[in-house]
């Protein structure tokens, strides 16, 4: 990535991405993006570019309870099985399992046996959501206690206001949190994408769109960058007038690519403006499910 500047990489990165979530519709792959960490302003930042990148009638963002109850009789994973995509479909989620687990082992809501079934039943959980056409990604973003009450006085750019209690939990149980977080992490090092603390946001957004891409295209057998360079080529060509007419039989994949990306040019502007209204509207049932209006949010 030499001499490219952070913009372009990330508009490549985003191309990219695009392509391969077209690609996981089409093979049926459900991708389920989980995040963790004390770095709330980077995760909300994270997720909002990743949601304008995307096709909004193929993704979901999830705010989700955290809460344990002991005495509730709902199984621990109940609400995560709910919000499982359909297969080819992404869904986001800004705090997991993961925060209900450690979260119940910091307040000593649940005792050390339990602790350990429900890390038993996540284990179970996601071997069976990976068997059954799901990818799942983990990241975990940290920030350090220091960076955290700076994002507090600044206010960032994302509603801290909305994730107040959660923010002032970590901050006011840093280093519980850390340590359980940790020790979590270490059991599975390699299935966790991880940001260090200090990592300025737009770094970290690459860090994660990067990780994605790699794996994505391992699972799905793609190479996203020529495939991205093929279309972008044909593109070029079809414009430039060097495409073979339409009835010609012996047009090369990236021709026939453009000539139907031509045909669909015609509707491009009224899906466009229900992409946005899409959009919009999955942004704002997520809002409303951060300050607690809606249980779930998609």
């Amino acid at each position: 990535n030499r001499g490219q500047t952070v913009k372009s990489i990330d508009l490549d990165q985003k191309d990219r991405l695009a392509l391969l979530f077209r690609e996981t519709l089409d093979q049926e792959v459900g991708v389920i993006l989980l995040f963790e960490g004390p770095g709330l302003a980077t995760i909300q930042y994270i997720i909002s570019r990743l949601a304008h990148a995307l096709d909004p009638r193929h993704y979901n963002l999830k705010h989700l309870p955290h809460e344990y109850n002991p005495g509730r009789s709902e199984p621990f994973l109940r609400i995560f099985w709910l919000a499982l995509p359909r297969l080819g479909d992404l869904v986001m989620l800004d705090r997991s399992y993961y925060y209900r687990l450690v979260r119940g082992i910091v307040h000593d809501e649940i005792s050390r046996k339990k602790a350990d079934r429900y890390r038993e039943e996540i284990q179970a959980f996601e071997r069976s959501v990976q068997d059954n056409g799901y990818e799942l990604y983990r990241v975990y973003v940290n920030r350090s206690r220091k960076d955290l009450k700076k994002d507090a006085r600044a206010k960032k750019d994302i509603t801290l206001s909305l994730l107040e209690d959660r923010f002032n939990e970590q901050i006011s149980n840093y280093k519980q949190y850390q340590k359980v977080f940790q020790n979590l992490i270490n059991a599975n090092p390699g299935g966790w994408i991880q940001i260090e603390a200090g990592t300025k946001r737009k770094q970290a957004l690459l860090k994660v769109q990067a990780a994605v891409i790699a794996r994505l295209e391992e699972r799905l057998q793609i190479d996203s960058s020529r495939a991205v360079a093929d279309f972008d080529r044909a593109m070029q060509d079809f414009r430039a007038g060097r495409t073979a007419e339409p009835s010609t039989r012996n047009r090369s994949a990236p021709e026939e690519t453009a000539a139907a990306t031509s045909e669909q040019n015609v509707q491009n502007n009224a899906e466009r403006e229900e992409l946005l209204t899409c959009r919009r509207w999955k942004n704002w049932i997520y809002h409303r499910a951060l300050i607690g209006k809606h249980t779930t949010a998609g």
